[in-house]
């Protein structure tokens, strides 16, 4: 190889990496190309540098090559005093290698600086050592130096928790050596996970940890590299101690670390980019104090906590040098507890059962404090990080003890300048508004006040009172104007940016405080109240959101005495009764949630659509979309109420005046409520029919992110439809393209219940659907998903529709593991879907389905326990189960699934009586089946029963009854012969000999015969 000059082995570097990183062979190829129109020498070095790469060797040994040229170069203009060196030292040391006074025993890691040598010192005494080789391509001469006029206040360290920096040299070849103190432990989070910590457990570890690294900091000396493998465990007496190794060594190596280093990939970078903090990620970390290590700490403290890191490691790894750094600095990770509830069902049980706590209790943990602790470790602004080690230490001390933490999420002031300076062309124009609320209203108010009492003092000073109030009413308007702009619109415009629901929360209520202070000025102005009414409205929509439903319901309530005023002050101002048919319209959608106001919710609908029709009256053009949509609403509340007929006919008025609209928006609404109407009527060709028309119609509008969220609602029911018509592949197509969208949309708005409770929907869909095709593991793991969804949000919205999923999860679940024989587990969720069933049937007293589908998972938990050879433990389900079946045929007498659910229950349970041969509860039980002649028969168990019951009823010493039985049952069959009587003949012979009808059973005379 030609001799090269320093600049062109700088060149070669430099041109390797670029090719090295291009990501693809193309995009290498690229890069050669242009190298090689440049300067063909570089281009060919770099080919043979590749291939070395190519050929399997580790990239350090291909960097090691380009640093031979260096030193080949070097050794050969200028020889050493001491005899030729030996450039590939570093890269042949092996154990039995001599390192100064040094032997080198094993390897033991290997990083982005250099490998790691368990190694024997000889003298001045024995003993065992950690030796570090650094890599090369680091200015040996400097780091040297850096590390001699260092070298005294890193003596000066004694800490329990810091291995100490014993010695430092160069080898043979000229790359320096660090000798520390030798930790026999494993990583801090590999011991954590390998111990299986709890929450409290590793939090004491890492306090300890914090306070090691305080002491470091007092002596002047920053990590720059904290991370799991530079903070070792070992266990002394039971206890266990955390280690922080090199440190020092990164303060030693000064700016050569980020500057010139060479590194084998992302996560080995010294300066690691999963722990590095935003500063440091900077083009120049200069500029670098010990609060870039309480980010990193923060960082360890997250992985600690979740199992993660802040950012995925493949994210960091794909990303280019650019977008690595700008994710680093600019973009906000979830929140711990947020980021539990994203993973997948195994990662999420394999991170629990390392921390011993059940999986839906591990984002609780993490909720509130420990939480705010972690995000404030982890601020951009290190000036709003914990300005020391140990003042994140001492957080983690308050919430260890049960008290008040320092850190706590960032206030509305801090959001808001955030979000502005991320918004700042769409906010320009409010500023100047924002501006004339602060000073609009503390004028207006003196201006107000100084009109008044001119008035007061003297009749000549009217004019100038006048003026003066005129010009109090102009700033109050402004003021006025300045919290539309500021508080209102701005929160719209947050309606779409992630995790902004407490922001857009308190800048509502802000606007609401303002508003009463407007009202309380001006009571009797008619455009103030409608400005509040309208913010009433906006308030009440995001409660809603957010399942504050009593709050919501109080808001409207707000909003419609606010327009009801308005309206009796101006009956002909069609725009107040516009806003107060709103207002009935959202304040019976929160009340329809809750059967128990039903009626209500009836009453609000009706009001609401008898005012748009009175509107659509007075100006058709106009108000006739007003009123579609709330004909669309009272079909919504008439079908929940089981009135199917005047739903429908509601519903069919819509659309008819949609289409001459040629509204698509609203005709995929109507069109959607249709087909839900037709599916629960198991009319699946017609339910069809109407969602695919929607869909249709819905392509044709504008994406806007409620049309994508309605068109995926869409294709859910779609999918739901036709999964019940066995066209299953379409089915889960549909509902795997639809899962990212949801999670997307919790990912963004996590304290949103609406966007969890329809990803859960998805994946029970999903589940049922794979399950029909046979895939039952995946089945399975889109129930637990399901169920996960349903109790994160059951610890902060109790009484949300999100139960029902749950309990009909955990009730798919349960089917899947009975099939496949586990039997304690599949009595386990069958038990806690009747639980979740029984809160959700005394939370909606009025709803005959809740009760129902509690007896149904009672029935399959009693068939699990009669199969697990628990008969009597089944009898006693069912005889609970019989109490709530008696209950809910009483209270729903007219409904067809509340009186089956009765005489089924009443069957299963005769039926275990008789096989334990308890005959006389047995024909109790059984007698209640056939009370109601609805049922009598209807199936072959019918006959089976009849059968059971005239044995019973013998065996108990009642033949009168016994034979009336027989007779009964023999009469129905031979009016209406069932399809198989394999299943009853036996029975009915059994019955026959016993009452004397027969001597000899068929069966056996037919044996005599033959």
């Amino acid at each position: 190889m030609d001799k090269l000059t320093e600049p062109n082995q700088q060149a070669i570097k430099d041109a390797f990496i670029r090719c090295i990183s291009a990501g693809s062979t193309l995009a290498r190829d690229e890069q050669l190309l242009d190298i090689e129109r440049g300067d063909p020498k570089i281009a060919a070095e770099v080919r043979a540098l590749l291939a070395v790469a190519e050929a399997g060797s580790p990239i350090e040994q291909v960097f090691g090559f380009v640093a031979d040229l260096q030193l080949a170069q070097t050794d050969a203009s200028c020889p050493s005093a001491s005899g030729s060196r030996n450039p590939s030292a570093a890269l042949t040391a092996r154990p039995g290698t001599i390192v100064g006074h040094y032997k080198l025993l094993e390897q033991i890691g290997e990083g982005g600086m250099g490998a790691v040598y368990v190694a024997e010192q000889s003298r001045p005494f024995r003993r065992r050592v950690a030796l570090k080789i650094i890599k090369p391509g680091m200015d040996s001469q400097q780091v040297i130096a850096r590390f001699e006029a260092e070298r005294q206040t890193l003596a000066i360290m004694d800490h329990p928790n810091i291995a100490k920096v014993l010695d430092a040299g160069t080898t043979e070849a000229g790359l320096p050596y660090f000798v520390m103190e030798l930790v026999k432990g494993t990583t801090i989070t590999e011991f954590c996970d390998a111990q299986k910590l709890g929450t409290r457990q590793r939090l004491k570890l890492f306090a300890t940890l914090c306070q090691a690294v305080q002491h470091a900091h007092q002596k002047g000396i920053i990590h720059r590299d904290i991370k799991p493998s530079n903070v070792l465990v070992e266990v002394h007496d039971v206890v266990p101690v955390p280690k922080v190794i090199d440190f020092g060594v990164a303060k030693a190596m000064g700016q050569q670390l980020t500057d010139k280093t060479l590194y084998t990939g992302f996560a080995q970078m010294v300066g690691t980019p999963l722990y590095m903090s935003p500063e440091q990620a900077g083009q120049s970390s200069v500029d670098i104090d010990t609060r870039s290590d309480v980010y990193s700490l923060g960082v360890l403290l997250y992985e600690l906590l979740t199992g993660n890191t802040p950012f995925e490691s493949e994210t960091l790894r794909k990303a280019g040098q650019d977008e690595m750094r700008r994710i680093i600095r600019e973009v906000d990770p979830l929140r711990p507890s947020v980021r539990i509830c994203t993973l997948e069902a195994n990662a999420l049980s394999t991170v629990s059962d390392r921390r011993q706590v059940e999986p839906k209790k591990l984002s609780q943990q993490l909720q509130g404090e420990l939480d705010w602790i972690v995000m404030k470790a982890l601020e951009k602004d290190r000036n709003r990080r914990y300005e020391s080690a140990s003042s994140l230490a001492a957080d983690v001390e308050r919430f260890l003890n049960d008290e008040p933490v320092k850190a706590c999420p960032p206030s509305t002031t801090y959001r808001l300048r955030k979000f502005v300076r991320k918004n700042r062309v769409m906010l320009a124009a409010t500023a100047a508004v924002a501006t004339a609320l602060l000073i609009g209203t503390s004028v207006s108010t003196w201006q107000a006040l100084s009109a008044i009492q001119a008035r007061a003092d003297s009749d000549t000073q009217r004019a100038r009172a006048e003026a003066s109030e005129q010009r109090a009413r102009a700033n109050l308007r402004k003021a006025r104007e300045a919290v539309d702009q500021m508080l209102l619109r701005v929160s719209d415009r947050l309606t779409n940016e992630p995790q902004t629901e407490q922001l857009r929360t308190e800048l509502l209520q802000d606007a609401m405080n303002f508003y009463g202070v407007f009202l309380q000025q001006e009571p009797s102005n008619p455009e103030v109240q409608y400005e509040a009414g309208k913010a009433y409205l906006t308030y009440g929509t995001l409660q809603g959101d957010l399942g504050q439903a009593t709050s919501a319901e109080q808001t409207y309530r707000q909003a419609v005495e606010v327009f009801q005023g308005l309206v009796a002050q101006s009956p002909a101002n069609l725009e107040y009764r516009k806003q107060l048919a709103e207002c009935y319209s959202n304040l019976g959608q929160i009340l329809s949630k809750t059967s128990a106001r039903i009626a209500d919710a009836q009453n609000a609908f009706q009001k609401a659509l008898e005012i748009a029709r009175q509107l659509s009256l007075d100006s058709p053009s106009d108000y006739r979309r007003l009123l579609a949509g709330r004909l669309n609403d009272v079909g919504v509340c008439l079908k929940t109420q089981g009135r199917t007929v005047e739903a429908e006919a509601s519903y069919q008025e819509a659309l008819a005046i949609e289409r001459m609209l040629l509204d698509d928006h609203t005709i995929g609404n109507t069109l959607s409520n249709l087909g839900t109407m037709s599916l629960e009527r198991n009319k699946f060709d017609e339910a069809e029919s109407y969602y695919r028309e929607a869909l249709a119609v819905v392509e044709k509008a504008k994406q806007s992110d409620e049309q994508l969220t309605f068109r995926t609602g869409l294709r859910n029911q779609l999918a739901k439809t036709l999964s019940q018509k066995g066209d299953l592949t379409e089915a889960e197509s549909l509902l795997r393209e639809n899962i990212p969208f949801y999670e997307n949309l919790v990912t963004r708005s996590p304290d949103t219940p609406i966007h969890s409770s329809d990803l859960a929907s998805v994946y029970i869909n999903l589940g049922k659907v794979l399950n029909d095709v046979g895939k039952t593991a995946e089945a399975e793991q889109c129930y637990r998903k399901a169920i996960a969804i349903g109790e994160q949000l059951s610890a902060v919205y109790p009484n949300a529709l999100h139960q029902p999923l749950q309990a009909a999860a955990r009730n798919n679940l349960a089917g899947i593991l009975f099939t496949a024989n586990r039997l304690t587990e599949a009595a386990e969720e069958y038990g806690k879907s009747a639980v979740a069933y029984e809160l959700l049937a005394e939370q909606n007293d009025r709803v005959p389905d809740y009760p129902v589908k509690q007896c149904y998972a009672f029935w399959n938990l009693a068939g699990v326990l009669d199969r697990a050879n628990q008969t009597t433990e089944a009898v006693s389900v069912l005889r609970r189960c019989a109490v709530i079946a008696e209950q809910a045929a009483t209270t729903f007498p007219q409904h067809f699934a509340a009186k089956r659910a009765r005489a089924v229950t009443y069957g299963n349970l005769g039926f275990l009586h008789y096989r334990l041969e308890q005959y006389e509860p047995a024909a109790r039980a059984l007698e209640r089946m056939f009370e109601d002649p609805q049922f009598a028969f209807k199936e072959v168990k019918g006959f089976d029963s009849a059968f059971k019951l005239a044995i019973s009823n013998w065996r108990i010493g009642d033949p009168d009854n016994a034979r009336q039985w027989y007779d009964q049952a023999v009469a129905e069959i031979e009016r209406n012969p069932p399809k198989n009587d394999d299943k009853y003949r036996q029975l009915r012979e059994e019955a026959a000999l016993l009452l004397g009808i027969v001597k000899e059973s068929p069966a056996s005379a037919a044996d005599a015969a033959k």
